[in-house]
């Protein structure tokens, strides 16, 4: 069974403020997640160290076709791109 993909722009919308592991990861020309499956959800930065060892599991099995991101989109993009963002102008989520 496939499961669903989705751009970093909709796991953000999705998940505010959370931390997103994702596999099967295709990027764009400006770096971003432009699909990818999600693999699991944790609600902070202390349930990510709490699971170090699966994530680094993920990670080895995974490779660079795996990551984590956080759940607020301009962060995302302002920390894995160099597109310069006007921050009085919002972002459409």
């Amino acid at each position: 069974m496939k499961k669903e993909r989705y751009s970093a722009k909709q796991l953000c919308a999705m998940y505010r403020n959370k931390y997103i592991a994702v596999n099967h990861i295709s990027k764009n020309k400006d770096n971003l997640i432009i699909g990818a499956e999600i693999v699991k959800v944790y609600d902070t930065l202390d349930d990510c160290k709490q699971n170090i060892a699966e994530i680094k599991f993920l990670k080895a099995i995974h490779k660079d076709d795996y990551d984590i991101i956080y759940g607020d989109y301009r962060d995302y993009v302002t920390k894995r791109t160099s597109v310069d963002l006007d921050a009085f102008v919002p972002l459409v989520y």
